[in-house]
């Protein structure tokens, strides 16, 4: 982090400083908001005022360590990303991650898998969360196994090694699994990709149809993007 310029540790100084550093808060510090009145009025105060009007703070404090603040922008929306690896043919290991424990809603009963791998890790977690992946995973590896009527195996992370060995013994050269934006699942997938494409395997990630569908919509945040959802639903009949 570079240092600050030397300048005055004038109340002047502090406040220009100040409001370099967040927006506004010089302004509104100089303009006398910056005293409690008391409950019922806590509207016209600074959120900085307990700190700032010498009882945790001074000028002085402010113009001495106050720092720019130098966060990267939000990027502009994007369009949604290309599943690059696709379906081959042929016989295929099903791999479902804790991302993604509903396998029977994104694949056909008839797809034919060799087999099914159920990650019942989570890539960090309270203990109390990581329990409750692991619960769930024994939960959907019960269910796949039923539904898709194949060997299932429970392992206990995304990790090319662990991948290789089940594709071998299937003799299989694919692993299909649903698709993860970001996260990480996400990265974990990215990372076994390209060393499992060094072995002959391909790991091809089928995204949903409702991903499709809301991708283009997901710009504003969740309150913004939740309304645009249920039309949606109903036109695919869903709801």
């Amino acid at each position: 982090m570079s240092e600050i310029a030397p300048f005055p540790p004038t109340p002047a100084a502090a406040l220009l400083r100040l409001a370099a550093f967040v927006t506004g808060a010089g302004r509104d510090y100089a303009q006398g908001r910056n005293s409690d009145p008391g409950p019922g009025h806590r509207d016209s105060v600074s959120l900085m005022s307990p700190d700032l009007r010498h009882r945790v703070i001074t000028e002085r404090d402010v113009a001495t360590s106050a720092r720019a603040m130098t966060e990267a922008l939000i990027p502009p929306p994007t369009d949604l990303p290309v599943v690059a690896a696709p379906l081959a043919d042929g016989p295929a290991l099903l791999l479902v991650t804790p991302e993604d424990l509903h396998p029977e809603s994104g694949f056909g009963q008839t797809s034919g898998f060799a087999g099914v791998l159920v990650v019942s890790g989570a890539a960090t977690g309270s203990e109390r969360s990581l329990a409750f992946v692991a619960g769930a995973a024994a939960d959907t590896s019960t269910r796949a196994g039923a539904y898709f009527n194949c060997p299932v195996q429970m392992i206990d992370m995304i990790d090319p090694a662990t991948l290789c060995a089940p594709a071998a013994e299937a003799e299989v050269d694919t692993i299909v699994t649903a698709y993860a934006p970001v996260g990480p699942v996400a990265d974990a997938l990215a990372k076994a990709t390209a060393v499992l494409q060094e072995s002959g395997v391909a790991l091809a990630q089928v995204r949903r149809f409702w991903d499709v569908r809301f991708w283009p919509r997901a710009r504003k945040g969740f309150f913004a993007f939740k309304d645009k959802v249920p039309p949606i639903l109903a036109q695919e009949g869903l709801c």
